[in-house]
């Protein structure tokens, strides 16, 4: 009889297992507004953003995000027809919260990015493109605040620094935590 009853609180606490860490699991998905400076081109293009994420205390948690472009902006430069997008930008980030009773929490963060930009250039009968992928770093800030006890809206700023290229990042979201 014993050991049915072990059994019993050992497939419990199994199956409890992965509920209970899902307490600090969120993912929320929004709009992104880019500001990107390469060399002598800045370009303002706009992409769709998703982040799954995990608070693991009140204080510390990490976060993907995926930010993909649905723009690009046009340009004549010394009268080369020139346009800029970027592709997309992937990453994951350690989080750190003020510890601030209430529906608001604001948070810091910083982390590892790959990002591909991608340029296109055309005059008369001749046309070229290039796009560059680089790793770099990222640094935001930004607030959530819980519309109700597990939807929120955030809103966050991120600069993306790479080699070759920089972007800033604004982007506003909605999204849920478990």
């Amino acid at each position: 009889m014993k050991s049915y009853i072990c059994a019993a609180f050992a497939v419990s606490a199994l199956v409890a297992a992965p509920v209970a860490a899902a307490d600090g699991l969120y993912f929320n998905g929004g709009y992104s507004f880019l500001s990107v400076d390469e060399d002598d081109i800045d370009a303002d293009v706009e992409g769709l953003t998703g982040r799954v994420g995990y608070d693991f205390n009140p204080i510390f948690g990490a976060e993907l995000e995926g930010t993909f472009g649905t723009s690009s902006e046009d340009q004549t430069i010394g009268g080369v027809d020139v346009s800029i997008e970027a592709n997309y930008l992937i990453g994951a980030f350690g989080k750190a919260e003020l510890n601030i009773p209430g529906p608001l929490r604001v948070f810091g963060r910083a982390g590892l990015v790959q990002g591909e930009l991608e340029v296109e250039a055309s005059s008369g009968p001749f046309s070229a493109s290039e796009s560059d992928s680089e790793t770099g770093v990222a640094f935001g800030a930004g607030a959530t605040y819980a519309i109700v006890p597990h939807i929120f809206v955030r809103g966050d700023y991120t600069l993306y620094s790479f080699d070759d290229f920089d972007a800033d990042g604004f982007s506003v979201a909605l999204g849920f935590r478990f």
